[in-house]
C-alpha cells in the first residue's frame, strides 16, 4: 500500500496544537472540567464596583469573541453570544439557573444551526417574548438579510421563531433590538449595500407595529450610529456613536436622555472607564434590576515577559482575555443616572460621574450607602471625611498596609478632580490621617505620627500629634505642629473643631486609655484643654469625636458601654445651655453592627449627611455558596463591603430625634 504524504498545513495545526497542550495546558483542560456549581445572582460572580471588570470569567468571559448580553426579569436565564471566523459562524448561548443551580452555558436550540449567523437577543421587560437577529430564511428563501426576529414564552421554554415582519423589517437589514415596557422597539437599520447604520423605533398599538421612524439628528451624529438599548420606561438610550468628536476611541458609548416631551438631550460619552482609547463597542445592556451596566469592548492586554512580542506571548494572549477580541464586560450602573447633569450641559470634564455635590454620588435616603464605591470606598482602609464649608473640595483617609495617608479632591469648574495623595501628605516616611477643617476653610487639621521640635522621632505610631496646614491660593502649606498646651507628651488624634475656633481632640491617658478634650481658642492661643465629663467619656473607652458647628452635639466611637451593639459603636452626646453634656446614645443598628467597629465619623457642613467609617461585611452575599474561592477572594481585594473599613453616607435628620427628652 502506498504511503500517503501528510499535508503541511495539517502537519502545522498538529504541532500547534500539541504546543499549545503542552504551554497552557490549564486553559485546554478548563474546557473540559466540570462545571462549578455556581447558585447566586448573576452566576455567583461578585459584584463590581465603579470599575469595569470581566464578566464570569472563564464562563462567559473567556478567548471567544463574546457579546451581547439578556436576562430574563427573574434574573434565572441569561443569554450571551459568541463568534468564531470573523462572524464565519455566531450563536446565541444560554445558561440557565434550574433548581438553583446554574447550567454550563451551551448554545441556544433555536440557534444552533451553523448555517444561519443568530446575535443580539433581547427579552422584552415582561419576560413574555425574546427577540433577536438572524439571516434565516424566511418562507421561501434561500439565505435571509440580517432581520429581527421573536419567540413568544410558552411556560418555562419559548416558541418556535418567526420572522418579525414588516413595518419593522424591511428589504434593508435590520439589527439589535430593544424594547421598552409598552412593547416599543428600538432597532439599527442599514439600507442595502451601505455600511451606514440609523436608529430607529416603531411604537406598538393595539398589538401592531406601526411605520418605524428614525429618530432625529440629537441621537443619530457622528459618522455611524448603532445598537441602542433602550430604558424600559424609555428615559434613556445607550448606543454607539463613531467619528463624534468626542470619541475616546474607535466607537464609543454614549448615552442620551428622554424628556417629557420626547425630546433627546445631546448625548453623554461615558468616558474612559468605559471606552478606552485602543477600545471599541457596539452592545451595551443594563440588567433588569437596573443595577449592572454590561457592555462589550475590545480590549488588548500588554504582552507577557519583558514586554516585546513572541509567538509564544502571542500565542497565550490568543487564550485568554483581553486579547482584542470583543469581550463581556460588567460595572455599577450607578454612574448612568449621575450623567445626566452633563447630558443637561454641564462641562464634560475628567472622569465622568465627577459632576455637582460629593463628588456626583446619587444622595443617600433613610439607609445608609457606600460613599462613591471603587472611587473613594475601594477596598482599604478607608474613613475620615473633611468637606470645606463651601462644599467644593474634600479630603478622605487611607490606609493600607504601611501606607497611611489622605486623599484630596477638588471642584473645579463643576466637575471634581480625581482623588489624589493631598500636597502635604506624600511624604511616605509620615503617616497622615483624619483631616478635620476649620469653619471659615482657610485651615486643615490632621493627625501625623511626626515628631513635634520637642519630641524625638519613633517608629510607627510613636508619635502622634495634630498639624495644620494653611490654604495659600489654590494650595496648601507646609505642616505645623499645632503649639502647647495641645500637643504633649502624650498621643493627641482626631481634631474637630466649632465655629468659635474650640478645638476637640482625642488625648491618650495614663494607662492608655483615651478620653475625650477641648481646648477654648482665645485671642488666636488655644488654652489648657480640659477633660470632657463623665457623659461624654463613657464606657471603657471613646475617641474620635465630631463635634457639631454650633457645638451642640458629639458623636464619637465608645467602647465597653451597655448599649454596645458590636466592639465599638457610633454614639451622640448632646449639650445642653449651660454647657452640660446628656448621657450618651447609641446611633441603632442602622450604624452600628455586631462585626463593625467604629472609627470615625462627621456631618457634612450643610448638615444633610451623615458620613462614617463601618466595616460591614456580608459573608452570605460575598461568598453565595458558603465557601471561600481563590476567584471571589480575589475580586473582593479591591472592593467595597470586604471587610475593611468603607465609608458611607445617610441622611442625618434621624440625629435629632436621639437628644434625651
Amino acid at each position: 500500500m502506498r504511503k500517503m504524504n501528510t499535508p503541511a498545513w495539517v502537519l502545522a495545526t498538529l504541532i500547534c496544537a500539541s504546543f499549545l497542550a503542552h504551554e497552557f495546558p490549564p486553559l485546554l483542560a478548563a474546557a473540559g472540567a466540570d462545571f462549578p456549581e455556581l447558585t447566586g445572582d448573576y452566576l455567583d460572580q461578585p459584584s463590581p464596583g465603579t470599575r469595569p471588570v470581566l464578566f464570569a470569567p472563564g464562563i462567559v468571559g473567556t478567548a471567544l469573541p463574546t457579546r451581547d448580553v439578556a436576562m430574563t426579569p427573574d434574573g434565572n436565564e441569561i443569554y450571551f453570544c459568541v463568534t468564531v471566523g470573523n462572524y464565519r459562524y455566531a450563536a446565541i448561548m444560554v445558561t440557565r439557573r434550574v433548581a438553583g443551580r446554574w447550567t454550563e452555558p451551551q448554545v441556544a436550540s433555536f440557534a444552533d444551526n451553523p448555517d444561519w449567523l443568530d446575535l443580539e437577543p433581547c427579552i422584552s421587560p415582561d419576560g413574555q417574548r425574546f427577540f433577536f437577529l438572524s439571516d434565516r430564511p424566511d418562507g421561501a428563501e434561500e439565505k435571509g438579510d440580517h432581520d429581527i426576529w421573536v419567540m413568544d414564552r410558552q411556560g418555562d421554554t419559548w416558541g418556535e421563531p418567526y420572522n418579525l415582519g414588516p413595518p419593522v423589517n424591511s428589504a434593508d437589514s435590520e439589527f439589535f433590538p430593544s424594547v421598552t415596557r409598552d412593547g416599543t422597539i428600538y432597532f439599527a437599520r442599514s439600507p442595502q449595500g451601505s455600511s451606514e447604520h440609523r436608529i430607529m423605533r416603531a411604537r406598538l398599538v393595539d398589538g401592531r407595529y406601526q411605520e418605524p421612524e428614525e429618530l432625529g439628528p440629537a441621537i443619530n451624529q457622528g459618522s455611524m450610529q448603532f445598537n441602542a438599548f433602550i430604558a424600559p420606561d424609555e428615559s434613556y438610550l445607550i448606543y454607539s456613536i463613531a467619528g463624534k468628536a468626542e470619541n475616546i476611541g474607535t466607537a464609543d458609548y454614549y448615552i442620551s436622555f428622554r424628556d417629557e416631551q420626547d425630546g433627546w438631550s445631546e448625548p453623554v460619552n461615558l468616558g474612559d472607564r468605559v471606552n478606552p482609547v485602543e477600545g471599541s463597542g457596539w452592545s451595551p445592556y443594563v440588567s433588569p434590576d437596573g443595577r449592572f451596566f454590561f457592555f462589550m469592548s475590545r480590549r488588548t492586554a500588554a504582552p507577557s515577559g519583558d514586554g516585546l512580542l513572541s509567538y509564544q506571548n502571542i500565542l497565550q494572549s490568543y487564550q485568554e482575555p483581553p486579547n482584542g477580541n470583543a469581550a463581556i464586560y460588567w460595572m455599577d450602573a450607578g454612574f448612568l443616572a449621575e450623567l445626566k447633569d452633563q447630558a443637561a450641559g454641564n462641562a464634560d470634564r475628567g472622569e465622568p460621574g465627577l459632576a455637582g455635590p460629593y463628588l456626583g454620588q446619587t444622595p443617600p435616603g433613610d439607609e445608609p450607602r457606600i460613599f462613591a464605591p471603587g472611587l473613594i470606598s475601594n477596598g482599604m482602609t478607608n474613613r475620615d471625611v473633611a468637606l470645606s464649608p463651601a462644599g467644593d473640595e474634600m479630603f478622605c483617609g487611607l490606609a493600607f498596609g504601611k501606607i497611611v495617608t489622605i486623599l484630596h479632591s477638588r471642584l473645579i469648574d463643576g466637575q471634581w478632580t480625581a482623588p489624589e495623595v493631598a500636597s502635604f501628605a506624600r511624604n511616605p516616611d509620615f503617616y497622615c490621617f483624619e483631616p478635620a477643617f476649620a469653619i471659615d476653610g482657610r485651615t486643615l487639621y490632621f493627625l501625623s505620627n511626626r515628631a513635634t521640635a520637642d519630641q524625638e522621632q519613633q517608629p510607627g505610631w510613636g508619635n502622634q500629634n495634630l498639624y495644620a496646614v494653611d490654604r495659600q491660593g489654590d494650595g496648601w502649606s507646609d505642616p505645623r505642629a499645632l503649639p502647647a498646651p495641645v500637643n504633649s507628651a502624650a498621643y493627641e488624634y482626631y481634631p474637630s473643631l466649632t465655629r468659635d475656633g474650640t478645638l476637640y481632640f482625642t488625648r491618650s491617658e495614663p494607662g492608655g486609655q483615651p478620653a475625650i478634650y477641648r481646648s477654648r481658642q482665645v485671642a488666636g492661643a488655644y488654652q489648657e484643654p480640659e477633660r470632657m465629663p463623665d457623659q461624654v467619656n463613657c464606657g471603657t473607652s471613646r475617641y474620635n469625636a465630631f463635634v457639631s458647628p454650633e457645638e451642640s452635639y458629639l458623636i464619637l466611637c465608645v467602647q465597653g458601654h451597655e448599649q454596645n451593639i458590636g466592639p465599638v459603636d457610633y454614639f451622640i452626646c448632646f449639650r445642653n445651655p449651660d454647657d452640660t453634656w446628656t448621657e450618651a446614645v447609641n446611633l441603632g443598628e442602622k450604624i452600628n453592627a455586631p462585626a463593625s467597629r467604629a472609627a470615625s465619623a462627621c456631618v457634612s457642613p450643610d448638615g444633610q449627611y451623615l458620613f462614617f467609617a463601618a466595616s460591614f461585611s456580608d459573608a452570605a452575599q460575598a461568598f453565595p455558596e458558603g465557601k471561600l474561592s481563590r476567584q471571589r477572594l480575589a475580586a473582593l481585594h479591591d472592593s467595597p463591603g470586604n471587610g475593611s473599613s468603607d465609608i458611607y453616607w445617610i441622611r442625618a435628620d434621624f440625629l435629632a430625634g436621639l437628644r434625651p427628652r
